[in-house]
Parts: structure tokens; sequence; C-alpha cells
């Protein structure tokens, strides 16, 4: 096929049709632009408009491809025609084939990346310790919420205390978590920069602890931190359900 010789043939079969291009372009249902390139033997006419703009025009599919008029039967036109309709669908199916597995291959890679976030996120600690003492702990804390639980074995049974923490939007993304254990309760600040919690009063004590250097926090609680006396290996559920503690402080995402 020779995209200049039925380029021109074009170009004539239109003109002595009286047509421009854009009239043409209507006919076969293309844009002037690529009525153009064909005349000018840029492009070569896509199969699935050769009949159309045969018909339109006058000529034959196979001068068409040949590019010049010639003489021709019907039975052998229409063979041509058949095997030009066959070879657009197999084209089209091959178009539609690698539209399919470039959509697949995109979607692939999203997922992996969302996938690498998601991971990423998962394992990512909540609170990481950074100065602290004995009785308190100043945390890195990247998560715009969090949920502090206290455990305190009495005499009377397990004392539940749960504080929601909420950081003020209007600070840095790094903020810090401030907390120690007293024979009262739990005592909690948030800052933009670390600073000292404050003593005391004089009717309460800070409980010595070991605070966890970092937690990351999934479905269920993390264990932040376990009074010294009863340090001991082991999740948050195992020290728990062994009761051998006499305070524990533990983290989780916040419910709602």
């Amino acid at each position: 096929m020779d995209a200049e010789k039925t380029g021109k043939l074009i170009e004539e079969a239109r003109k002595a049709k009286g047509m421009t291009q854009a009239m043409l372009a209507e006919q076969i249902h293309v844009s002037n632009t690529a009525v153009s390139k064909y005349e000018h033997g840029v492009r070569f006419p896509d199969l699935s408009v050769l009949e159309s703009l045969a018909d339109v025009l006058d000529l034959t599919v196979s001068e068409l491809i040949r590019g010049e008029r010639q003489e021709i039967t019907d039975e052998q036109e229409q063979a041509v025609r058949d095997i030009v309709r066959e070879a657009g669908i197999q084209n089209e199916t091959n178009t539609l084939r690698r539209s399919r597995r470039i959509t697949l291959a995109v979607i692939g890679v999203i997922l992996v990346v969302l996938l690498a976030a998601w991971v990423q996120l998962w394992n990512h600690p909540v609170l990481t310790r950074q100065a602290y003492t004995e009785t308190n702990a100043a945390y890195e804390m990247t998560s715009p919420a969090v949920e502090l639980v206290l455990y305190r074995r009495t005499d009377s049974g397990t004392q539940v205390q749960r504080s929601r923490l909420d950081t003020d939007p209007r600070l840095s993304s790094c903020r810090f978590l401030q907390i120690s254990v007293t024979d009262e309760w739990l005592q909690w600040t948030i800052s933009e920069q670390a600073e000292p919690i404050g003593e005391a009063g004089p009717e309460t004590r800070n409980i010595p602890m070991t605070w966890k250097e970092s937690v990351r926090v999934g479905k269920n609680e993390k264990l932040l931190g376990i009074d010294t006396a009863h340090e001991q290996a082991g999740t948050f559920e195992e020290i728990r359900d062994s009761g051998n503690y006499d305070v524990l402080v533990t983290v989780r995402m916040p419910q709602n």
C-alpha cells in the first residue's frame, strides 16, 4: 500500500465530486485533519473507514488500496471487502486487548502503591518515646488522636481509666505527648514541644514506670508502660491476663 498514491486518488475523486475535505470528513465520520493527512500521504486510511470512503467517492476498496483506478469484478471486490472487514475486526480486537492490558497494568500499579502506603501506615508507630525518666515520659505523637487506658489493680478489683487525646490541628505534625502515673490517676499533656509535666500535688506521688520505646497500634491495645515492680516481657494481653501488675498504661486508636 502506497499512502501517497492513495492520497492523490482520494483528492482527485473528492474534487471530481465537488466535495470539500470537511464534507468528505462528515460523510465518513472522521475529522478534517484526518482527511487532510489521507490526501497528503501522511496517513493511510484506517481499515474501519475504507469501505465508506470508497462508497462516498465511487471507488472500489481495491482501488483505494492500490492507489489507482483498475478494472475488477464484483466478486473480486466483495472478496477484498470481506478481507478488509475481517482485518478490521481483528485490529479492533487487538486494540481492545492492548487497552485492557494497559488498564490492568495501571490498576496494578495503583494497587501496589496503595498497598505500600497501607503497610507503611499500619507499621508506623503512633507513639515514639523521646526523653523519659522513671516517673514520666515524652512521646512523639504521629496520630491526630489516640486513646490512653490506665489499668490499676486494687484490693477491690481493677480500676480502668480511659482518656481520648485529640491534638490541636493548629500544631505542627510533630507533637509531644507527656505522661506520668500518680497515686490518683494518669496525668498527661500534649504540646508542640517537649515540656516538663507539672509536679504532682502534695497528696500524690508519681509511680516508677518502665516506658516502651515505640508503639504500633493495630486492632488491639498496645502496652505503653508497666510499673517497675512488675516489669516483665509479653504483650499487654498476656500481662493483663497474668494479673502480675499494679499499673499498666496502654494505647489504642479511638473507637469512634
